[in-house]
């Protein structure tokens, strides 16, 4: 009656407030349970399904069946939407930046042409420009490194927490491009159609370098071998050509606010 698609949100209340013997089988019923519920699809143009996971800190500390981990591995793998409840998942504080809405990379066809973008009716958005999440692993200070693919160009991307010499925390992003030897990834495009990487975007973005902008209240610095360039238009971004060789190469960032 409104005209406009529906989203159906699932969250389960499910933390235990003791230590449970069994934390794998709670889990398998879960996911059983909501294959169970997803089993009858409903017109996609009408609904979109997502899922929510419980959060620690809620009186139920010891464990939570639908973890943070758990349901985004279950969006994922079930292509459904991920919820996240962005008034608490700031766990180390309210001091936050926006990355670029939607996908981070992709060959435009034109210098002038627009970056891809979700429509409202585009339901295969972002996979049908190449773009596959493969999700994250932790290292032993459990920080993530995403996961990407496109096409044949594996990506992976993790960020760290760095002290300035004014002790001003700052985010260090490191991107890495794996290639397999022979692919034609970089190759089989024209030189007009770089594989690029939208970094930044704001209402005015200036440069003082090509490695070095100023997006609104973002402070960014490219430290490895590469240049970016600012394209103006409804809102400003900074695109960094990259057209990574075979095997394995590396793109250096650092942001601050």
């Amino acid at each position: 009656r409104l005209n406009t698609r529906t989203l159906t949100n699932f969250w389960i209340p499910d933390g235990y407030k003791d230590q449970p013997a069994d934390r794998r089988a709670p889990r398998e019923r879960l996911s059983e349970s909501l294959d169970a519920i997803f089993a009858q699809t409903l017109d996609p143009e009408l609904n979109e399904d997502s899922v929510e996971s419980k959060l620690f800190g809620l009186g139920s500390e010891s464990y939570v069946v639908g973890s943070h981990e758990f349901y985004l591995g279950y969006a994922v793998s079930r292509r459904k939407t991920y919820c996240l409840d962005s008034g608490h998942f700031h766990p180390r504080g309210t001091d936050s930046i926006n990355f670029p809405p939607g996908i981070p990379f992709h060959r435009l066809e034109s210098p002038e042409a627009t970056w891809p973008r979700k429509a409202k009716s585009n339901h295969l958005f972002p996979h049908d420009h190449g773009y596959q999440f493969l999700g994250y692993h932790l290292d032993a200070r459990r920080r993530p490194t995403f996961r990407y693919r496109y096409g044949d160009i594996l990506v992976e991307d993790f960020f760290e927490d760095v002290l300035d010499a004014q002790s001003k925390a700052y985010f260090r992003r490191t991107l890495t491009f794996t290639i397999p030897s022979g692919s034609t990834a970089s190759t089989n495009f024209p030189a007009a159609q770089p594989f690029e990487f939208r970094a930044a975007v704001g209402q005015r973005i200036t440069s003082s370098s090509a490695r070095n902008f100023s997006a609104d209240s973002l402070q960014l610095r490219i430290t490895s071998d590469h240049s970016g360039r600012v394209r103006s238009g409804a809102t400003d971004e900074v695109l960094i050509p990259l057209n990574p060789p075979p095997g394995r190469s590396t793109l250096t960032l650092e942001y601050q606010w």
